[in-house]
């Protein structure tokens, strides 16, 4: 795509606001929704922010929902696609990170991205779904996270997390 890639590191901001808030509240035998404080705070503070430097107006992001700004002010609509729509998790956005703010996907269905993923050639067009941040399948490696220390935790977390804005393309860094 020759699209030009700007990183920004955000692993210390997201690892203070959402790690340590997932782990406390996991912690404190309740269930943590990381996505309702990584958006407002990381993908859409941080990055928004970042963007800014580069004299960007708006970041597009891959969630499945879509936005509406007018008179009254902005406010999201559900995703064509009512199985993967993503809006609960983008409730507590600002008007600000709304209105600076593209979902370009929201008006597909999930089965219509995929085949213009694959006629585009991207390699992931048939990746598994994503299904959250902290996503496990198995007990075993849910256990081993919650006994291993701070700075064990952090260093997984490295190996999962990196962000980075980019005008279009695959998120599969290979």
């Amino acid at each position: 795509l020759k699209i030009p890639v700007s990183v920004f590191d955000c692993r210390q901001a997201f690892k203070t606001r959402v790690v340590d808030y997932f782990i406390r509240t996991y912690q404190a035998g309740k269930t943590p929704s990381p996505c309702l404080v990584c958006n407002p705070a990381i993908k859409f503070d941080a990055a928004l922010s970042f963007a800014r430097e580069l004299d960007a107006t708006h970041i597009a992001t891959g969630h499945y929902a879509r936005v509406v700004c007018d008179p009254p002010g902005c406010h999201l609509q559900l995703a064509a696609d009512e199985d993967k729509d993503q809006t609960y998790f983008l409730h507590t956005l600002n008007q600000s990170q709304l209105e600076n703010s593209l979902f370009p996907i929201g008006h597909l269905e999930k089965t219509v991205v995929r085949e213009l993923a694959e006629q585009a050639g991207f390699r992931n067009y048939g990746k598994k779904d994503s299904t959250g941040t902290f996503d496990s399948s198995s007990e075993s490696e849910w256990s081993e996270w919650y006994t291993m220390t701070p700075r064990q935790r952090w260093r997984e977390t490295e190996k999962l997390w990196a962000f980075y804005l980019s005008s279009g393309g695959s998120l599969d860094p290979e």
